[in-house]
């Protein structure tokens, strides 16, 4: 007699997520990269993504670029993205993203978790990146006419000087020096 015998070959769900940019000026956007992968040797079914979406002043997140047949939505802060069954080697993904503020300042900490009904250990992965913030100085220093002519009391040698901060916080304890010119009748 014989008989066949169905293995039954485990999948083995991953997950790996990657910040576009590690650090992102405020104002530009801050993005994550997620992608979910089978590296077993079965088909793992009804494969899931979960993130509870972090929560950061002057953030929105949305989602775009869904990758490998899946569908997406976000309810109540948390990304559920469901990818059906990946077969042995295949991957599939979604990217998160968000325009950023002043008030996004500081490190955005991110943690996705990938599931398969047929794999009993869920994968997890946490990503990282940084909103810069700070103040952007600039000085400007331009003479009101040039040449001037020595010793012309109608013609005095002016300067106008601007001090101007582009940043995205408040400049605090700026300090202007202007080292003044040492030559005779000056």
């Amino acid at each position: 007699d014989s008989a066949t015998v169905d293995i039954g070959c485990p999948p083995w769900i991953t997950v790996r997520q990657t910040a576009e940019e590690s650090d992102v000026p405020a104002g530009e956007t801050a993005s994550f990269n997620i992608v979910v992968g089978n590296q077993g040797l079965g088909a793992a079914e009804n494969v899931v993504i979960t993130d509870p979406l972090p929560v950061v002043p002057g953030v929105n997140w949305t989602f775009d670029n869904v990758v490998g047949g899946g569908t997406c939505e976000i309810v109540s802060g948390v990304l559920s993205c469901h990818f059906g069954t990946l077969d042995p080697g295949e991957t599939a993904g979604v990217r998160i993203s968000s325009a950023t503020t002043a008030s996004s300042c500081g490190f955005i900490n991110n943690t996705v978790t990938a599931t398969a009904t047929n794999d009993p250990l869920p994968a997890t992965d946490i990503a990282q990146l940084l909103v810069v913030c700070g103040a952007d100085v600039t000085v400007t220093k331009t003479a009101e006419r040039s040449p001037v002519r020595a010793g012309d009391p109608t013609q005095p040698a002016r300067f106008t000087i601007s001090v101007l901060s582009h940043g995205t916080q408040t400049a605090t304890g700026v300090t202007l020096t202007d080292v003044l010119p040492t030559h005779g009748g000056l």
